[in-house]
């Protein structure tokens, strides 16, 4: 089990609370009995006491694909975790489990080297990717703030599981970032702005274009500032069209899809662009708004 944070263990069917960066961390907390099942409630598939037995192994068998958890056998693991835990109540025995079962699931993968031949390692990159994904779909906060609190060592150990865009847990990691940042309060809310940065300025050199829309979505999901929840993102996508240099068609298509997604009148987006363009980076270079932008009508 990684070191650190709160953590619900099951102990005989009984569910547990410790705080695992305690020393006394053995002096475990009983939750109150659960209450009857709400009787609107959506059926709970029968797989989920197979879950509440052993959690650890059963999500190992949910991201395999070996769990039996028919008629969802044809959906991908996150979409079938969405189904099976995401109706679920926050205190259900199962839900409480599922932070833990995949830490210590991740955590027990970390320690192992992949398989060295290519069939294999594409499914186990592809177990890791889709566990980072269920943890960003669930919105499960236990290993959203340990993968990262541990950045820099999960960091380290994605970097070389890249193998395709379906197979890239680095991308699966990085995007769990970006999506669970809300549910890292303890942490600096800004302490990722610069990696998304860098993703944004590297995606299409040392880094796939596709990555592009990780760095842009981390930027998005930054608080709010004093000039307003667009500068961030407004900034990265600067900073990928000053390192790339792209076609006006390239830029337009990726500033129309986010502008449309923030109705703003033309002299705010303006306004904005002026700002994001009289940092120092841009006025070196003798960069004058609207710059890239001019491709906009609103911008003319």
């Amino acid at each position: 089990m990684p070191d650190g944070g709160n953590y619900t263990v099951m102990r005989n069917a009984t569910y547990a609370s410790f705080d695992a960066s305690s020393a006394s961390h053995r002096v475990a907390r009983r939750f109150t009995p659960m209450p009857p099942l709400d009787p609107d409630a959506p059926p709970r598939h029968p797989w989920l006491a197979t879950f509440e037995r052993a959690p650890e192994a059963a999500f190992g068998d949910l991201v395999a694909g070996h769990a039996e958890i028919a008629p969802l056998n044809r959906l991908d693991a996150a979409e079938a975790a969405n189904v099976l835990f995401g109706p679920l109540p926050a205190d259900d025995p199962a839900r409480l489990s599922l932070g833990w079962a995949v830490l210590s699931w991740l955590d027990k993968r970390r320690q192992e080297p992949p398989p060295a031949d290519d069939p294999n390692r594409q499914r186990w990159i592809r177990e890791v990717r889709d566990a980072f994904d269920i943890v960003a779909l669930l919105q499960v906060a236990e290993p959203a703030i340990a993968l990262r609190g541990g950045f820099a060592s999960w960091n380290a150990w994605v970097t070389d599981l890249v193998l395709a865009p379906s197979r890239d847990a680095r991308a699966g990691y990085w995007s769990m970032l970006a999506r669970t940042q809300s549910l890292t309060p303890a942490l600096d809310p800004f302490g990722l702005a610069s990696h998304w940065l860098w993703i944004c300025e590297s995606a299409g050199a040392t880094l796939p274009d596709h990555y592009l829309g990780i760095g842009l979505l981390g930027l998005r999901r930054l608080p709010d500032t004093r000039f307003g929840s667009e500068l961030p993102w407004l900034t990265g996508l600067a900073w990928w069209a000053d390192a790339r240099r792209p076609s006006s068609d390239a830029f337009r298509t990726q500033w129309l899809a986010l502008k449309f997604l923030y109705p703003r009148t033309p002299e705010r987006w303006r306004a904005l662009v002026i700002r994001v363009l009289s940092a120092p980076r841009f006025q070196g270079q003798g960069v004058v708004a609207p710059a890239w932008w001019d491709i906009d009508p609103d911008f003319q």
